[in-house]
């Protein structure tokens, strides 16, 4: 298992034999870090709809440089605004599908 670090995430990517049309994604957000569980699942309601938005842009095209298992660890100390969360996903999805040798790292 790879990582990298696109902050405030951690991205864990790893590639298997079984291709499926989207990548399987892992979010995580730690206990440790936000206490509350409202402020918990509001960081994790925020990267989903951001993976939701921003992925259409990039499956179409690049399947194959994409990774099959996504999983991405909050490592931010503070709650983001959703704005800033869209702009990293993205961020990481350009550097997934620009990046040939991530998949030569699994």
């Amino acid at each position: 298992m790879s990582q990298r670090f696109f902050y405030p995430f951690r991205v864990l990517y790893r590639s298997i034999d079984v291709k499926s049309d989207v990548p399987q994604i892992l979010i995580s957000v730690p206990k440790r870090k936000f206490k509350k569980a409202v402020d918990r699942n509001l960081i994790k309601r925020r990267t989903r709809e951001a993976y939701r938005l921003t992925k259409p842009q990039f499956i179409g095209l690049d399947l194959n440089k994409l990774p099959d298992i996504m999983g991405f660890i909050y490592i931010g100390t503070d709650i983001e605004s959703f704005d800033v969360i869209q702009k990293k996903m993205h961020q990481i999805f350009t550097a997934f599908t620009k990046n040939e040798n991530l998949k030569n790292e699994i």
